[in-house]
């Protein structure tokens, strides 16, 4: 006699098994997010000492944030995408405005600090107005930052802000006497950056309209 139970066996119950799409769609947000603000970033803050134009010096905090990017013929560097600046009596300038920052000085009252730049690129030389010469004056106001052009008795005015920070390290320091190292025409920066020039005009000008104006 066959027994029933043997003919017909009792299934097993199936584990039941998880859907693994969570956790794939957690993994690429994971990696989306370390993509977008961690790959291709660097991070530096620096100690600068500036001497102003009555001889007195100070001590600023900068920190900057570059980001990868890609040229022509796949060539890779990096570009700002943020820029802080901390003074001594807390004011903090911050941009993510493409600018180069040349000159500080404290201001005449009402105004407490004066800070000079001029954009870096065309997109940002278009978005201030196109200004004439090709420099920004900002201005600390009121507990706010505004800006118009550079006036001109700050024409002919060496600057005394570190202009590039290729070669500085994070969490260093760089005094005054070192700057003349890093400020020089011979690490590539132009004329126009190093003293402020009241005929400045950049290739962005020439490039909108085809002619300086």
């Amino acid at each position: 006699m066959i027994d029933d139970n043997a003919a017909h066996p009792r299934s097993r119950k199936k584990r039941r098994r998880l859907p693994r799409w969570p956790l794939l769609f957690a993994l690429v947000v994971a990696g989306s997010v370390y993509f977008l603000f961690f790959w291709g970033k660097e991070r530096k803050s620096w100690r600068e000492e500036v001497q102003l134009v009555d001889g007195s010096r100070i001590e600023i905090q900068r920190r900057l944030t570059l980001e990868k990017t890609w040229y022509e013929l796949g060539q890779a560097g990096m570009r700002p995408t943020l820029q802080r600046l901390r003074l001594p009596d807390g004011v903090t300038f911050e941009t993510d405005d493409r600018l180069i920052l040349l000159h500080l000085e404290r201001g005449n009252f009402p105004t407490r600090w004066t800070l000079l730049a001029s954009p870096a690129t065309c997109e940002s030389f278009e978005k201030y107005g196109r200004p004439k010469p090709d420099y920004l004056q900002f201005e600390y106001v009121d507990q706010r930052w505004s800006y118009r052009g550079v006036q001109p008795e700050y024409y002919g005015r060496t600057v005394n802000l570190l202009v590039s920070d290729r070669g500085i390290s994070d969490d260093t320091h760089v005094a005054h006497s070192d700057k003349s190292d890093h400020n020089s025409a011979w690490k590539g920066i132009a004329p126009a950056y190093l003293r402020i020039d009241g005929d400045f005009n950049s290739v962005c000008r020439q490039a909108t309209y085809g002619v300086k104006k």
